[in-house]
């Protein structure tokens, strides 16, 4: 590495490509269990492989909470579908979004998907702040919580002062 930005860059990728496979294995265990994921399985989808490594992994628990963070307060976070091929298991999920969220238009998926995005990203960072907080009912609580507020933040209704701006 060349640089301390270098070793950064390198954990980070290395950590969204473990992400990645996780989510991926999830993803096409849930598949083969079912071909029509509902709402809840995919922000499930999205956010529980993350849950997972930080549960069994330090390091992983590290990087969430150095990165989340950060990554929530950025104008566009990046996102995995940004740093892998367009194959990924998130971009894949969320396509399956997409086509399960009809009654958004397009701008309006693109904004709650990034707002699902950095409330996941801040969510679990804070979580690894929490002495145990990857284990035990208080840690399955906080993935249920987080689940029910994702899919709150996807079906919440567009209010008409919402479509007003829209038609602006």
């Amino acid at each position: 590495f060349e640089s301390m930005e270098g070793l950064l860059a390198a954990i980070h990728k290395s950590r969204f490509s473990q992400t990645q496979t996780k989510r991926r294995e999830m993803l096409t265990e849930a598949l083969a269990k079912n071909d029509s994921l509902s709402l809840r399985d995919l922000c499930h989808l999205m956010v529980d492989p993350t849950f997972q490594l930080c549960k069994c992994d330090p390091g992983h628990r590290q990087w969430v909470n150095a990165w989340g963070a950060k990554n929530a307060a950025i104008v566009r976070p990046t996102l995995e579908e940004d740093t892998v091929d367009e194959g990924n298991s998130l971009q894949i999920i969320r396509n399956f979004l997409r086509a399960s969220l009809p009654h958004l238009d397009d701008s309006i998926f693109e904004d709650r998907y990034l707002t699902v995005v950095r409330f996941s990203n801040l969510a679990m960072s804070n979580q690894t702040r929490e002495k145990g907080s990857f284990r035990g009912k208080k840690a399955d609580l906080f993935l249920s919580n987080l689940v029910d507020s994702l899919v709150g933040l996807f079906m919440a209704e567009v209010s008409d002062e919402t479509k007003a701006h829209l038609r602006k």
